[in-house]
């Protein structure tokens, strides 16, 4: 904690030339601020190092990319090493700390630079597993100068939804009126009844994670890949994210908590309903209702297969069935699912985060525990029970916000190494790739599959995904050099890809080179490796079988037409 405090009062004389004493004297007291808010733990996350170089006050920072190891730098290209930056990232404290309003001014820019530094070293935390560069795959850019997301628990009044229904502070008599009031939590009602709700706004210069919140513009529109017969407005995007009284979808789950988060008014308006009981639960759906008439998609993680299953159920229970919505549903899980299955351990939300947003969240509250937290709630009445599961959803919906706008800059069909990560592993290389092109997309991919096929000491497996790839788009030349690469650095272990790759070998030169004598080598080949793979397995493979009766027959035809031949 002394080193960083040390670090800290040195970093208060850093500054630019033209930023002035009313810009020094704001960066001080903030940095005092910083002072006072880090706690042990959270100073343990950030001790190891700060920025190496000046920190300037202009709006620009010249970052690079931390994420293929420096063993793959070598056989890539021979490029002059990429200018090293970490990577800055929202602690996950900020928000909550005061729920300070953000007052857009332009001395703005120094306060966001000087607390940024103290954060620093949470990104080289979530870039563990990454701790050296590709040069070859990152050059040195420059991307927009992190920022700590602020909220203000205000709300524009003349946004759309604040004609939905009356919201007003609980009044004075009311049980924990005054807690209430500290967790920013409103009375909201309609002719349907009344329900709690929690209203935050975001300036686009906030950010959580690796992106500020204002990219949306940038990369949102981009997010009609998914449908591209429509062209949705960036306002018309609705992200939703419920806490439930249970895991299951069964009619006695029931969601305490809606999350929602849409863009208005060049800002970002995070909204939390919560009942208090379950009475009020048809007020609140009613105005989920009324305000999804505004919206045409509909952005979740994991919604398709929870989350609005459960909404439409408690619809259709609370006699609401004729008020169903029927968005354009994207849910995030699907495209993580695609590019990060084999490279993260799990492709829950709160990891994908972690590993590759850039979010580390601190003393946050298991989303597993939400229940039993409501629970304590519906017994005692006591808003600090919620405290922790508002910060929780808070954080959850700035989440998805984030992997929504990474997943907009990678759809918008250009090479964006100067504003997304770069992915780090070789498989993630390509299944971006393979994604991208499954939406129709192909710039940044080709640059992606360039990149992995130069990579050394890769699995067999994530190059016959490329090999096989190339097989369908008519690549033939790529395609058959890692096949034989693939059979060339096998070892002692005889792998299914192994014989995958000779068998496409054999019928490339049976079929299309004509040329039988490498066909039969390579068919001859691919029975050997069969029977040691066969050998090795220990549980019956109907694949094993199917290849087996399929490679005699190649035998046999193959011999046949040699025999002919002479």
């Amino acid at each position: 904690m002394n080193m960083l405090r040390a670090r800290l009062e040195r970093l208060k004389g850093i500054q630019s030339t033209d930023s002035g004493q009313s810009a020094h004297k704001k960066q001080t007291e903030r940095l005092n601020a910083v002072h006072e808010q880090l706690d042990e733990k959270a100073a343990a996350e950030i001790e190891r190092a700060v920025r190496p170089q000046q920190v300037g006050y202009d709006d620009k920072t010249e970052l690079a990319a931390r994420d293929v190891t420096a063993a793959h730098v070598e056989q890539a290209e021979s490029t002059a090493p990429a200018q090293q930056a970490d990577r800055v990232h929202h602690d996950g404290t900020a928000t909550q700390a005061k729920q300070a309003t953000h007052d857009g001014s332009a001395s703005e820019a120094t306060d966001r630079e000087a607390l940024a530094v103290a954060h620093v070293e949470q990104a080289e935390h979530v870039s563990g597993h990454n701790t050296q560069e590709n040069t070859a795959a990152h050059e040195s850019c420059e991307l927009a100068a992190p920022y700590v997301a602020v909220a203000s628990s205000v709300a524009v009044q003349e946004a759309r939804w604040s004609s939905l229904l009356s919201i007003a502070p609980l009044r004075a008599d009311e049980p924990f009126a005054a807690k209430w009031q500290a967790l920013h939590v409103q009375a909201a009602e309609h002719e349907y009844g009344s329900f709690l709700i929690r209203t935050l706004v975001y300036g686009k210069d906030a950010a959580i994670g690796m992106h500020r919140l204002g990219e949306w513009e940038q990369a949102g529109t981009h997010l009609n890949a998914f449908y591209p017969e429509l062209s949705a407005s960036l306002d018309q995007f609705l992200f939703l994210d419920l806490e439930t009284t249970g895991l299951g979808s069964g009619t006695g789950n029931v969601p305490f908590m809606v999350g929602l988060a849409f863009w208005d008014q060049e800002q970002w308006i995070v909204q939390q309903a919560l009942i208090r009981h379950p009475a009020e639960e048809r007020a609140m759906l009613a105005y989920l209702h009324r305000l999804t008439a505004s919206f045409t998609h509909l952005v979740t993680y994991n919604g398709k297969s929870f989350d609005w299953p459960l909404l439409h159920s408690r619809y259709v229970l609370n006699g609401m069935r004729e008020t169903i919505w029927e968005p354009n549903h994207i849910d995030l899980l699907h495209p993580s699912r695609a590019i990060w299955r084999n490279t993260l351990e799990s492709c829950k939300l709160s990891h994908i985060e972690k590993m590759r947003l850039g979010i580390v969240r601190i003393d946050d509250l298991p989303g597993s525990e939400a229940p039993a937290r409501y629970f304590q709630f519906l017994g005692s009445g006591d808003p600090d029970e919620l405290a922790e599961v508002f910060r929780h959803n808070e954080i959850d919906m700035l989440s998805l916000v984030t992997l929504a706008i990474r997943f907009g800059h990678l759809l918008s069909n250009q090479d964006v190494r100067h504003i997304v990560q770069q992915p780090c592993e070789p498989e993630e290389m390509v299944r971006t790739g393979l994604w991208l092109e499954k939406m129709g997309l192909f710039q940044y991919s080709a640059e992606l599959f360039k990149l992995a096929v130069h990579i050394p000491l890769q699995s067999s497996q994530t190059l016959m995904l490329l090999a096989m790839r190339d097989k369908k788009m008519n690549e033939t030349e790529r395609a058959l050099a890692i096949w034989q690469r693939i059979l060339e650095q096998r070892g002692a272990l005889t792998k299914r890809t192994h014989v995958e790759a000779a068998i496409e070998l054999s019928m490339y030169y049976e079929h299309k080179a004509k040329m039988i004598e490498q066909a039969l080598y390579y068919a001859q080949l691919a029975h050997e490796l069969l029977a040691d793979y066969a050998a090795a397995q220990s549980k019956k493979d109907k694949w094993k079988e199917k290849e087996l009766a399929d490679i005699h027959k190649r035998l046999a035809r193959i011999k046949k037409k040699c025999s002919h031949s002479v």
